[in-house]
């Protein structure tokens, strides 16, 4: 797992070092700005007359883009800084002031302006923006002015080779989100640590192909989220053994599917047969979906739901509750908020989805062995408050869900957050928009109550269930091609292949 540090541990850990290490500031912009150079020189060393336009801001960022400027001039590369800074750090004038001795060509935005339409009519060079502008200290400040106009600039031409120093201005990179334009990167060189945001929302569609440069950075332990690759879920997997039997691979239980509703309750229980679950139980609120289940799953067990006490004589390892399953009055709340407790005494996992979240009208402790699966209207629901607050931070949003209700959170999007109770926080690198689909969710609830019900601890079996359902979905779209075209019931008959995949143990 690669830790992802927010903005301001970065700027803890930059002082940290300078002080604890005595490697100053000058010392760390010199090596960043040296290795980025090189990494860059020899993306360009084959093309034809390059021209590189490096856009510097008046901060570190800058300092950095300054530096960067002065090896590729000193390595016969054509390069020209559009300074647009009003004013530069102390070190950041010093990189300045260095480079211009050494003769590195400054432009302002005028020039930038002219060259890139007089390049256009020649076509004489190859083109490459470099974006200096705005660093950590400075990732939700809406552009305006010539930085709003430069970026405007560097975004027009598809033919711009665009490379972003440290992060892409304009984006968050906390959240991922934007609060206007960003500088659309091909390639980002993040220095000491990746950031969450390159990871969330519209973060990877800024960023580009993501290279780390590495510092003398230590890995303190500061606020920051770790990923979930696949050699993480890989992990996690067991190993079945040859003697397991149908008991000993667990007993999923679903309450889902009502009148209209029943394409939740196959789908979810169909991903469970999928996910290795030894039994599916179904508890449907009519006939319909345990005909449905009955025509559909033979070999999943299914009865109409009549009563809390008639569950409770069941056994099962794990529940979900949720997909489909019309709560119908507040006295089934009620009832259903007791079942909780009869399972978190039994220390039952338990996987609440859809229509679960309507009984959850005031926070509440769940406990540990509950997860919520929400998706972000879902989420604003929970929190009583409107949609835009959801989508402007989505992982605050979910640290909030988990604290208010002391329990597992999946918050669904792009990407996949998965949190605890004590607010730490997992980024799951599957999946994508091909997932945006009535039915997705229902699928995911289904394979994390199979891999819940089969023993896993809850940690392993969410990580391993929700990097499963991305990945399912990444394999289904290499083989099929399309984004649009995507069915829920694509990513179960595609969950064999992704097993056998992590089977493999990736690295």
């Amino acid at each position: 797992m690669e830790k992802l540090y927010f903005t301001s541990s970065l700027q803890q850990i930059d002082e940290y070092t300078q002080s604890h290490f005595k490697l100053s500031s000058e010392l760390l912009m010199e090596s960043a700005g040296a290795q980025i150079a090189q990494r860059i020189a020899a993306k360009l060393h084959r093309m034809a007359h390059p021209r590189i336009y490096i856009l510097t801001g008046g901060g570190h960022n800058g300092g950095d883009g300054w530096v960067v400027a002065r090896y590729l001039h000193l390595w016969s590369f054509d390069v020209r800084v559009i300074d647009l800074a009003g004013g530069l750090k102390p070190l950041t004038q010093s990189q300045c002031d260095r480079a211009k001795l050494f003769g590195v060509k400054v432009e302002g935005i005028s020039e930038f302006e002219k060259s890139l339409f007089s390049d256009a009519q020649g076509r004489k060079h190859s083109l490459v923006a470099i974006d200096a502008l705005l660093g950590s200290g400075a990732t939700d400040v809406p552009l305006s002015g010539d930085y709003l106009k430069a970026i405007d600039l560097s975004n027009s031409r598809s033919d711009i080779i665009r490379i972003a120093i440290d992060g892409p201005t304009g984006l968050n990179w906390d959240t991922g989100t934007s609060r206007g334009k960003c500088f659309r990167a091909d390639w980002t060189l993040s220095i000491g640590f990746n950031k969450p945001g390159f990871f969330l929302e519209s973060g990877p569609e800024n960023v580009g192909r993501l290279s780390l440069v590495k510092l003398s950075f230590p890995a303190l332990d500061l606020p920051a989220i770790s990923t979930v690759r696949a050699v993480d879920a890989s992990a996690h997997l067991k190993k079945v053994s040859n003697t397991a039997n149908k008991s000993t691979n667990g007993r999923a239980a679903i309450l889902s599917g009502s009148r209209g509703m029943s394409g939740a309750a196959v789908l979810a229980a169909r991903a469970a047969v999928r996910a290795g679950a030894g039994y599916v139980l179904h508890y449907g609120r009519d006939l319909e979906s345990s005909s449905a289940i009955l025509s559909e799953i033979p070999s999943a067990l299914t009865q109409e739901f009549q009563s809390i006490e008639n569950l409770l004589q069941q056994k099962f390892d794990a529940l979900l509750l949720g997909p489909g399953f019309r709560m119908l009055s507040p006295q089934d709340d009620d009832m259903f908020l007791s079942l909780l407790g009869f399972t978190e005494s039994k220390a039952i996992a338990v996987v609440l989805d859809a229509e679960a979240f309507k009984m959850l009208k005031a926070p509440r402790r769940l406990g540990p062995h509950v997860v919520l699966t929400p998706h972000p209207g879902e989420m604003a629901s929970l929190l009583g408050c409107e949609i835009d607050v959801i989508v402007k931070d989505r992982l605050s949003a979910a640290k909030e869900i988990a604290e208010r209700f002391a329990c597992w959170v999946v918050a669904k999007g792009y990407r996949t957050l998965i949190v605890n109770s004590s607010g730490d926080a997992k980024v799951v690198l599957s999946g994508g928009p091909q997932l945006a689909k009535a039915g997705s969710g229902d699928v995911l609830a289904g394979i994390l109550v199979s891999l819940l019900a089969q023993g896993y601890p809850m940690n392993a079996g969410i990580e391993l269930g929700v990097f499963a359902h991305g990945f399912a979905s990444e394999l289904w779209l290499k083989n099929n091609g399309s984004v649009r075209s995507l069915e829920p019931q694509d990513i179960i008959e595609t969950l064999p292949e992704c097993f056998k995949r992590l089977e493999r143990r990736p690295s």
